[in-house]
């Protein structure tokens, strides 16, 4: 088996589990998965709500999803299309999606930033007031 497949069916793998993960986790209050940025400093980072939102959105409850994290949903098409991409990896046994990244890399930061500041920002908003 080439190194290609190997590391697209591990991609595959991982992505399925977050997939399954998402619909089968009832509560998202898991202990071990405390965020260490608000542990740290008492305040929410621009990724804390992401496990609720996921799972809110592997139980169909868009809006919650929402209100948990703004960028859950976006994320979350993106874990979809990326299990797609990895399925496709595996079957033709060459690296796409590390080729689209390397191809739009500039562009996924230029809209990647801002996203997660704004995240950050309605996180820190809610937290505080």
């Amino acid at each position: 088996m080439s190194q290609n497949r190997k590391r697209s069916i591990i991609v595959l793998i991982i992505l399925l589990a977050i997939l399954i993960a998402s619909v089968v986790v009832e509560d998202p209050n898991i202990p071990f998965l405390m965020c260490p940025f608000k542990a740290l400093f008492k305040l929410p980072c621009p990724s804390c709500g992401m496990t609720h939102s996921f799972i809110s959105i592997g139980h169909m409850r868009m809006r919650e999803a929402f209100y948990f994290n703004i960028l859950g949903p976006l994320l979350y098409s993106v874990l979809l299309i990326g299990i797609i991409l990895s399925v496709a990896e595996v079957i033709l046994n060459k690296l796409i999606i590390v080729n689209l990244f390397n191809r739009f890399q500039r562009q996924i930061m230029i809209i990647l930033i801002p996203l997660v500041v704004v995240s950050w920002i309605v996180n820190l908003v809610k937290y505080l007031f």
